[in-house]
């Protein structure tokens, strides 16, 4: 098992994290952010929800997403809590 406790912060994390804007990190850089805290024991995550755009050949968007929850309540509530998450931005 790969283990990104320590992962060195990409330039685009770091400046992510200074200016306090989501819109400058890439969605590799948040998925080793957050495997970094978990592989260093920072957090340590009973579910997680992901969700994530692509845009095909054809210019068209799709959305993949996983999920590792118990239930789908717990899925519905990660999902809520981001939502309400992203508004106090």
């Amino acid at each position: 098992m790969d283990d990104y406790s320590n992962h060195p912060v990409s330039l685009t994390e770091a400046k992510a994290n200074r200016e306090c804007n989501s819109a400058l990190w890439t969605p590799r850089d948040a998925l080793i952010s957050m495997l970094r805290d978990i592989d260093s024991g920072e957090i340590n995550p009973d579910a997680l929800v992901a969700v994530c755009r692509t845009k095909d050949e054809d210019g068209v968007y799709r959305t993949t997403f996983v999920n590792a929850t118990p239930d789908v309540h717990v899925a519905m509530g990660l999902l809520t809590r981001g939502h309400f998450r992203l508004m106090e931005a």
